[in-house]
C-alpha cells in the first residue's frame, strides 16, 4: 500500500510527531509512504532519516490568500502524480482543506482532525469561516479520524460530517522508560508548550507565586516552549521576584524535551481550549502527575487517580500546588498511575492499528 501523509507545517510539535509516527509504523511493515508539509523543519529530517520520501509544500499556510491555496493545490497534483499514492491521509486545517479540495476524494482520503479552527476562543469570523470550509471539504473525505471524543462532539455540534463518518482513535504514545526519580528531593514542576494563546503560562507563573515560602523552597519551576508570550512571562518573574526559582528553555528539540520531561514530577498545563495535547500523555507517560486546565478533551486522559482538573484560576492553581507539593507520596502515586494509564488506553500499538484498520474500510468503498 502507498500512503501519503500531509500536514501543513513540518517544525516539531504533537500533529508533527503524529505523522512521523504513523509514518514510521507502515515503512517498518513493508508500506510505502511519503510526507508533504513545509519545507525545513524537524518532520523533513526524520522523514529522510527513516527513508521516507518527503515532498515539500511551502504554500501550506494557514493564510486566506486563495492564489497561495490554488498553488499549494497544484504541489499537490504533483505529488499525487509522481507518488501515485492508494490512500490520501491530511492532517491540520490548512493542509486539510488544500489536499482535499485537489483531490476531491478521487483517491481515497481520511482527515485527522487534531483540533478545528472554530475551537472556543477563535474570532467570530474565524469560526463562521472555519464551519463553513470544514462542512465543505468533509463532502471529499471517506473518513475523518477525531483525536478526542470532545473534537468529535465539537464535528458534531456544527453538524461538519454525519456521525458515521466521523471515527475517535487517540494519539498514541510510543513506550518511555523513565528514569527512577527522587519524591523525596525538590519536586519540579514543568510547563511544555508553544507560549502563544490559548495556552496561558503567566496563570501558572502567578500561581506558583502564591505558594508558601517553605514550598517554593521545596520545588522548582521550568518552562519550556518558544512564541509571543515568552517575554512577557519572563517579565511576570521578575516583577513577582520569582525569577531565580524559574528556568525558561525557549524552544527545544523534541528529544530535548523528552528528556528533561523524564527528570520532572508535576506537569501543568494551563491553556483556554484543546483537542488532546500530545504533551500531556507524553508527560502522563513519563510518569508526572498532571495539573491542566478543564476544557477540550483533557478529561478523556486526565482523572482523579492520575492528576487534576482545574478552572482556569490561579487561586485554585496555587492550592492543589501546594497539596501536591506537601504530599509527595500522593503525588508519586498519581505519577505511577498515569503512566500505567498511557500504556492501558493511549498504546503507539493500539492508535497505529486502529488507523490501518481505517484505511482497510477506506480502500474498500
Amino acid at each position: 500500500m502507498k500512503i501519503l501523509q500531509l500536514i501543513t507545517k513540518s517544525e516539531s510539535g504533537g500533529a508533527q510527531t503524529h505523522v512521523y509516527q504513523l509514518a514510521k509504523y507502515f515503512h517498518d511493515r513493508g508500506h510505502e509512504v511519503a510526507i508533504m508539509a513545509n519545507p525545513g523543519g524537524w518532520l523533513e529530517d526524520k522523514a529522510r532519516e527513516i527513508g521516507v520520501n518527503f515532498y515539500p509544500n511551502k504554500y501550506f499556510s494557514n493564510s486566506l490568500d486563495i492564489f497561495r491555496g490554488l498553488a499549494a493545490m497544484n504541489r499537490v497534483f504533483a505529488c499525487v502524480k509522481d507518488f501515485k499514492p492508494d490512500i490520501i491521509h491530511c492532517h491540520s486545517s490548512a493542509a486539510g482543506v488544500w489536499t482535499r479540495l485537489a483531490v476531491l476524494n478521487a483517491i481515497p482520503t481520511v482527515f485527522t482532525a487534531h483540533g478545528w479552527s472554530f475551537n472556543e476562543g477563535v474570532p467570530v469570523w474565524q469560526k463562521f469561516f472555519g464551519v463553513i470550509s470544514e462542512k465543505y471539504c468533509a463532502l471529499f473525505c471517506t473518513k475523518i479520524i477525531c483525536v478526542s471524543e470532545y473534537v468529535k462532539n465539537l464535528a458534531l455540534k456544527f453538524k461538519i460530517a454525519p456521525d458515521n463518518k466521523l471515527e475517535v482513535i487517540y494519539n498514541g504514545i510510543e513506550e518511555f522508560c523513565p528514569p527512577e526519580k527522587n519524591w523525596n528531593g525538590k519536586l519540579k514542576i514543568v510547563f511544555v508548550a508553544r507560549m502563544a494563546s490559548p495556552k496561558d503560562p503567566e496563570s501558572l507563573i502567578s500561581a506558583y507565586a502564591a505558594i508558601s515560602s517553605e514550598s517554593k523552597e521545596k520545588t522548582e519551576l521550568h518552562l519550556i516552549g518558544g512564541g509571543p508570550l515568552l517575554n512577557k512571562a519572563k517579565a511576570l518573574t521578575k516583577v513577582l521576584a520569582i525569577d531565580p526559582k524559574i528556568t525558561f528553555y525557549g524552544e527545544l528539540s523534541r528529544e530535548k524535551a523528552l528528556e528533561i520531561l523524564g527528570e520532572m514530577h508535576i506537569f501543568a498545563l494551563p491553556t483556554r481550549w484543546e483537542g488532546l495535547p500530545y504533551t500531556v500523555l507524553e508527560a502522563m507517560a513519563l510518569k508526572n502527575a498532571v495539573i491542566a486546565s478543564n476544557v477540550g478533551g483533557l478529561s478523556e486522559a486526565v482523572s482523579s487517580d492520575c492528576g487534576f482538573l482545574l478552572p482556569n484560576d490561579p487561586f485554585a492553581w496555587t492550592g492543589i500546588l501546594e497539596y501536591l507539593i506537601r504530599n509527595p507520596s500522593k503525588t508519586q502515586k498519581l505519577a505511577e498511575a498515569a503512566s500505567l494509564k498511557v500504556k492501558e488506553k493511549f498504546s503507539l500499538a493500539k492508535s497505529c492499528s486502529e488507523i490501518a484498520k481505517l484505511y482497510s474500510i477506506a480502500l474498500e468503498k
